[in-house]
């Protein structure tokens, strides 16, 4: 496990708090210690083989850069010390290759994140697998997994059955805790539990998104 490079389990930043309902109140496992840093080992700045998602890892970060195809109505488009911009979701982003068709702007926006250590990103390590906890929406947590199918790594979430299963607040947050047991059953037996988000070979540098 020491040779893996992380980098894979960034990737699964942004389908992983896109999954609103594997959102808990606290960071998983709950009887695991956080790490305290990320190995020198996994430090570097990755991409995937499309171009479209960069990754730069240091002690007690991470920054996320991915780019998407946009469309909106012209007004969210302006530009500012010759720089072009569009805002999205309440937020300002770069825009580049843009093009307009009638009442709409067309290009790619670069969408920024950055992930600090015990702060918006919690580290724990089970036996020899890894659970990262993202946090995106307000106080939740999104925890994801990593393991080990033959040469290749994967990344997984909680099955929604799973979480449908779990004691829920009224903002649909997950109440309920899983400890250090729970994560090697879970894995275990992941058939049951786990979705898989992408795999990732060791020797190509390159990930696979499963969904």
């Amino acid at each position: 496990m020491k040779n893996l490079s992380i980098f894979v389990l960034f990737a699964t930043i942004i389908l992983v708090l896109q999954s609103c309902n594997n959102l808990f109140l606290k960071p998983q496992p709950n009887d695991v210690a956080n790490e305290s840093r990320i190995p020198n080992s996994f430090h570097g700045v990755y991409n995937t083989a499309e171009g479209n998602l960069k990754f730069e890892v240091g002690t007690n970060y991470i920054k996320t850069e991915e780019i998407n195809a946009f469309k909106d109505e012209k007004k969210v488009y302006f530009v500012h010390d010759e720089l072009e911009y569009v805002v999205k979701e309440g937020e300002k982003h770069r825009i580049a290759n843009v093009y307009f068709r009638n009442d709409s702007v067309f290009g790619d926006v670069t969408v920024r994140k950055e992930y600090l250590l015990n702060k918006n990103l919690i580290l724990k390590k089970v036996k020899e697998f890894y659970v990262f906890n993202f946090r995106e929406y307000q106080e939740s947590w999104s925890p994801c997994f990593l393991y080990k199918e033959s040469n290749t790594y994967v990344a997984s979430i909680l099955k929604s059955e799973v979480i449908d299963k779990l004691a829920k607040n009224d903002n649909n947050d997950v109440t309920e805790n899983f400890d250090f047991e729970d994560v090697t059953y879970f894995i275990k037996r992941k058939e049951q539990f786990l979705l898989p988000v992408l795999s990732f070979n060791a020797k190509s540098k390159r990930i696979k998104l499963l969904l």
